[in-house]
């Protein structure tokens, strides 16, 4: 998993640079350009950054289950593969572990595990522990507190990407954002993917 952790960290370090540049920018055009959506934008990568990460340590648990590194779940041995892929069977393990890497990645390509339910239902592919509770003591808030603060992060990344960010109450101005609300979710969500990370790894 510390793969998964390593490109995690790569993701954000991308979000770092561009925000070097609005940081350039700000000095220079002096309001007279609104770079706002720069920051708009970062807060969607990070959320993005998120959700990659998740699908790749549910990956990567699920392939260390098959392996027999990881006891397995009961929403694993629910996992449905087709019948037209049951030939997998006469497969070596090597090859299995192959076809199931990629039987994975289809079936979890077209979701996104953003909000906490999502999060929760891809986890418990992998363990069955309460890993919320052990993440939001390691951050300092209660469980309820941490999965309320996913949500909110990922409801303005989703008015953002599906709205145009659009204020419905003065339909031509759009929500205000500032740079602290952006260092607040890029380092909110560093802060729960590490934990994340030290709580699922074996």
């Amino acid at each position: 998993m510390e793969a998964a952790l390593s490109n995690f960290n790569v993701c954000v370090a991308r979000i770092s640079d561009l925000h070097y540049t609005y940081i350039a920018l700000t000095k220079f055009t002096e309001q007279a350009l609104d770079i706002s959506d720069i920051l708009r934008s970062e807060i969607v990568l990070a959320v993005s950054a998120m959700d990659y990460f998740v699908h790749e340590i549910t990956a990567i648990g699920m392939l260390e289950i098959l392996s027999g590194k990881r006891k397995s779940t009961k929403a694993f041995k629910s996992f449905r593969v087709p019948v037209k892929d049951f030939s997998f069977l006469s497969y070596g393990f090597e090859e299995q572990v192959n076809w199931f890497r990629e039987e994975i990645r289809d079936q979890h390509s077209w979701k996104s595990f953003q909000q906490s339910k999502a999060i929760n239902d891809a986890l418990r592919l992998i363990t069955e522990e309460d890993f919320w509770d052990d993440i939001a003591k390691s951050m300092n808030k209660t469980t309820e507190e941490l999965k309320t603060s996913i949500d909110v992060i990922v409801d303005r990344r989703n008015k953002i990407a599906h709205e145009a960010d659009i204020d419905p109450s003065f339909p031509a101005s759009r929500w205000l954002i500032t740079e602290s609300d952006v260092n607040h979710v890029i380092n909110f969500i560093k802060e729960f993917c590490c934990s994340l990370y030290q709580t699922i790894k074996l």
